[in-house]
């Protein structure tokens, strides 16, 4: 019990040894600055382009440290028309529209700082719509209760699917997957053969597209419910 105070004693004389060691011994490795990097610039002032389009990108950079940068651009679609490697790039938007991404990494010897820019190319495309059900030549019950299904999708997404029948409206179908939306319809018409259409209208460029098919509906004597 008595060595105790000697071995504290002794710890105490290696910690003030320590401290007075140069404190640069326990410094972390300078990381460098990062290199300082304007946003992405575009020949294309609103972002919007069609399909097969050439866009130019550059980006304005330089190094704190006074070395050399590196240069790497990337995007989600198209095809870049000059190397990857430099402060500017020519871009070829792909043949289908939406929207994508656009990158471009910078780095000195030390790190690197990422800028990017979304482009969105414009489709031409009329959207893809589709009635599921009911199927053309379906018989229909008068006053029974039926649900509409359409499939319906484009590049830039749908923005609305109506239900007609025999040219007047029904109503707005619901969404209940990305290109699946749904109707529930009372046949409150009258007998007779009818034609059902869905009317699919694209988001951004509004481009319509329509499907119809005929169905027969059958008439109920009142009271014969």
């Amino acid at each position: 019990m008595k060595q105790i105070p000697y071995i504290m004693i002794l710890l105490s004389l290696v910690w003030l040894t320590l401290a007075a060691c140069d404190a640069d011994l326990f410094k972390t490795k300078d990381k460098g600055e990062d290199p300082v990097v304007s946003e992405i610039i575009t020949d294309k002032l609103d972002l919007a382009v069609h399909a097969g389009d050439t866009v130019k990108c550059w980006i304005s950079a330089s190094d704190p440290e006074g070395g050399t940068l590196e240069y790497l651009w990337k995007c989600t679609a198209g095809d870049f028309l000059t190397t990857r490697d430099g402060d500017s790039i020519v871009w070829r938007a792909p043949l289908h529209g939406g929207e994508f991404n656009m990158q471009v990494q910078v780095s000195n010897k030390s790190n690197s700082v990422t800028r990017s820019k979304a482009i969105r190319v414009i489709s031409s495309e009329k959207p893809v719509v589709n009635i599921i059900s009911p199927q053309d030549g379906s018989f229909l019950v008068q006053f029974n209760s039926y649900t509409v299904t359409v499939e319906a999708f484009h590049d830039h997404g749908i923005y609305s699917v109506q239900i007609y029948v025999n040219d007047e409206l029904l109503g707005n179908c619901n969404q209940i997957q990305s290109s699946l939306f749904r109707l529930d319809w009372t046949v409150a018409t009258s007998s007779g053969l009818k034609e059902l259409k869905s009317v699919a209208v694209a988001n951004f460029t509004g481009a319509v597209s329509a499907d119809s098919v005929l169905v027969s509906v059958e008439g109920v004597i009142p009271g014969k419910q």
